[in-house]
């Protein structure tokens, strides 16, 4: 069983709903809607988010080792 299947089973068994594993790749389409709402002043009382879309986007800033996330 690989990695990612036993992070599956242990998740749903565990009560999870759904789980899932992607590529810890910048969320490039996510970070321009950052950066467009804040522009907008959408960005309410969420500062940290809008204040470093950077970093609110981009979990290899934080964790630079991250290959996946779960």
């Amino acid at each position: 069983m690989s990695l990612t299947e036993r992070l599956v089973t242990i998740g749903l068994a565990a009560g999870a709903v759904a789980v899932g594993v992607c590529r810890a790749e910048t969320f490039a389409p996510e970070r321009m809607a950052l950066l467009a709402a804040g522009a907008a002043g959408r960005s309410g009382r969420l500062h940290f988010t809008y204040a470093d879309p950077d970093t609110a986007t981009d979990v290899r800033r934080t964790f630079p080792w991250a290959r996946s996330l779960v």
